[in-house]
């Protein structure tokens, strides 16, 4: 089996503690470009926004203000919605008791934040420990399997999210590969011939 030295040197974090780890995935995601959600975190950071008891009105101000990305204007698309998840998560009163030794018991935690489904719960978790045990099911992963034939047309990542990830944890395991790694390589790969995978689904 794989260990802990089969690992890629990649440093998967975006924050120095898991307060800006969350915040930085949450401005992540479904429907927004990466750029822009990395222009968004290092904003709220820069003015040191991201710690316990930040006002809704502080976050929303720097959200709304255009970001400028080679050398063009763009605006974040969910200002208001980020918004207040990220104020909700940064005055929770149980901050002091998040679960950060175990990552299990850290993503079923990162589950009751609002905002957080399964798959930004497993991100944020193999982000900030490391973990081999979750597994980020996005649309390129999603993708192969399908092709692969391990899923099913029917299976749908929001309603069977845990079963997802355990067959692409069961395959990772079968091969002897890290399921970081694989991750890795499969992003990338359905990523750069992205309209070709289209054409195999449709078929």
């Amino acid at each position: 089996m794989y260990t802990e030295n089969d690992k890629f040197d990649i440093e998967y974090r975006f924050g120095d503690n898991i307060y800006e780890e969350v915040v930085a995935c949450l401005l992540g995601g479904f429907g927004l470009k990466s750029e822009v959600g990395l222009a968004a975190f290092d904003r709220l950071r820069r003015k040191n926004l991201i710690r316990s008891g930040t006002k809704y009105e502080d976050i929303i101000s720097c959200l709304e203000k255009p970001f400028e990305l080679n050398g063009k204007k763009i605006r974040y698309r969910f200002p208001n919605q980020k918004s207040k998840y990220i104020t909700q998560f940064l005055n929770r009163n149980d901050l002091d008791n998040i679960p950060l030794f175990d990552d299990i018991e850290l993503r079923d935690w990162l589950l009751s934040i609002n905002g957080i489904g399964p798959k930004t719960a497993a991100w944020v978790t193999r982000n900030y420990l490391n973990s081999e045990n979750v597994a980020i099911i996005d649309i390129h992963i999603y993708r192969a399997l399908l092709i692969m034939g391990l899923y099913k047309q029917s299976y749908s990542v929001q309603k069977d999210y845990v079963k997802l990830e355990h067959i692409f944890l069961k395959f990772c395991g079968e091969l002897d590969v890290l399921p970081s790694r694989m991750d890795a390589l499969i992003w990338l790969q359905m990523k750069q011939a992205n309209r070709n995978v289209l054409k195999l689904i449709n078929q």
